[in-house]
This record gives structure tokens, sequence and C-alpha cells, in this order.
């Protein structure tokens, strides 16, 4: 979430049970596509090898508590491939108008995958 604060966690953070996520990859692969500013970069969901569940409900409750006004949302998968899924577009999609309705721009939903990146905003998938 894009907020007044700006907290970055540390290069690498260890969830428990849940693995490594890669923070410095992620925060490259927003900066590659020329997003710059205030970004409080956080870990909300994990999942499998094949999927995750996103509760859009958590996503909205923590930009309401960072005061946010805009949001990226950015997820890896693990296939190492970084073109956006049918599931990607279609949470996406249904987050959209929810943030919109509470005053949080979408910005865009980035796929990470191994050694690139893909913008859906860049492919025009959050008109």
């Amino acid at each position: 979430c894009a907020s007044r604060e700006q907290r970055v966690g540390p290069p690498d953070t260890q969830i428990p049970g849940r693995g490594i996520v890669d923070i410095p990859a992620t925060l490259n692969a927003l900066q590659e596509i020329g997003y710059q500013g205030p970004l409080n970069l956080e870990v909300m969901f994990s999942g499998t090898i094949d999927s995750a569940n996103v509760y859009p409900r958590e996503i909205i409750k923590r930009c309401l508590e960072l005061n946010a006004a805009a949001i990226i949302l950015a997820h890896n998968h693990p296939s190492g491939v970084a073109e956006p899924s049918l599931a990607d577009i279609a949470l996406t999609e249904r987050l959209r108008p929810l943030l919109t309705e509470v005053g949080v721009r979408l910005l865009d939903h980035i796929v990470v995958g191994r050694g690139q990146s893909v913008s859906m905003a860049e492919r025009g998938l959050l008109s």
C-alpha cells in the first residue's frame, strides 16, 4: 500500500511455516517498471505451489489502517513464469471496484517470475 509513511521490511523475511519471501526481488520489480515513492511493503498472504487464498477484506482493512491512497499488488509465481493467470486477472477485477469504493486506487498488479515481472497495468488489464 502506498501510504504517508515509508516502511520497508528486512531484505528477506522468514515467515514461520511459509518459507522466505524475497523482498529485494519484489522491490526491484517495482522499481524496474517505474514505481517510486513511499511504500509499505507487506506480505499479507502466502500459498502453496499452485494457489493462495487472498481475502479482499483483509487487503482493504490494511489499506484503511495505513490511510493508503493507492495500492500496488505484487506476487510471485513459483513456476518462474510471470504471465498473469486467469485467477490473477479475476482477483484484480474483483478487487478494483471494492478498493475504489473506499477511496483507494489500484495502481497495478505485478506478477514476479524467475528474473522477470509483468505489470497488469502496462498490459491494459486494469481498465
